[in-house]
Formats: structure tokens, sequence, C-alpha cells
């Protein structure tokens, strides 16, 4: 389950730089609202890193199809998802915690229905790495 205004955050490589058109993340529960973003990277942990995109908020849907269209260049990012609803639920990462805290996934609540910017402290959790798909429009370079 997810906690009313946790956003849950993990981190994707872009490995070259590309128009994304869509942000897209899978729910199993479906209650309330959701919004994603996409942070900056600040030196491997998105703690301190400027949020590059925010959706409005949409009902939760079993597929959640959010349109972004934004050029995301070489190098790290970190996607966050947040609910309104304690009583939805996202699909998430393997949590094998084979990697170095946050990889495995981190969060922060947010006092509104809103991501931080920039993003705030987290805190490491292995199970809160949203399972996510960015659908590339256009390689750029």
């Amino acid at each position: 389950m997810s906690a009313v205004r946790r956003a849950h955050i993990g981190p994707i490589f872009i490995p070259r730089k590309m128009l994304i058109d869509q942000f897209i993340i899978g729910s199993t529960l479906l209650s309330g609202n959701i919004l994603v973003g996409i942070y900056n990277d600040n030196n491997e942990t998105p703690q301190g890193g400027s949020l590059v995109f925010q959706s409005a908020a949409l009902p939760v849907a079993q597929v959640n199809v959010f349109p972004v269209n934004i050029v995301l260049s070489q190098g790290l990012y970190w996607v966050a998802v947040m609910f309104d609803s304690g009583a939805s639920n996202f699909l998430r990462c393997f949590s094998l915690n084979a990697l170095p805290n946050p990889y495995n996934g981190c969060s922060y609540t947010n006092p509104s229905f809103a991501l931080a910017d920039p993003c705030p402290a987290v805190t490491a959790n292995s199970v809160l790495s949203p399972y996510v798909f960015l659908r590339v429009a256009n390689v750029v370079e």
C-alpha cells in the first residue's frame, strides 16, 4: 500500500539524449489520484536534485499514462510517483538490495499532494522503487 502524499522514488539511467513523450506506471489497487515526476540527480542521490518534470494529477488506473514531452540528456535521473490515497498501490522493482542506498528505492512524505522542488531528504527503502516506463519519442543525439 502507498502512504498518502509519499513520493516513491527510484533511479533511471538515460543512455543518450532523447525526447521522452510518455511516463507510464501500473497500479494494482485503484483509488484516488496519482502524479509522477522526474528529478535531476544530485551526486548519486535525488536529495537536493531539482524537479525536471511534474505531471498533473490523474485518477488512478490500472495503466497510468502521463504525457511528458521533455528532452533528457545522458545521465542518471530519479523517477517519482505519489498518490493522494493510502489505498492505492503501484508496480515496484524487484527488491534485491544489490546496490548501495538509495539505488534500491527511497521516499519522502510531503504535506501537500505535490512533489517538492528540490527533492528533500529521503529515507532509503528497498520496496519503494517504482517500476516505470519512459517512452522514447526520438533519440536527439
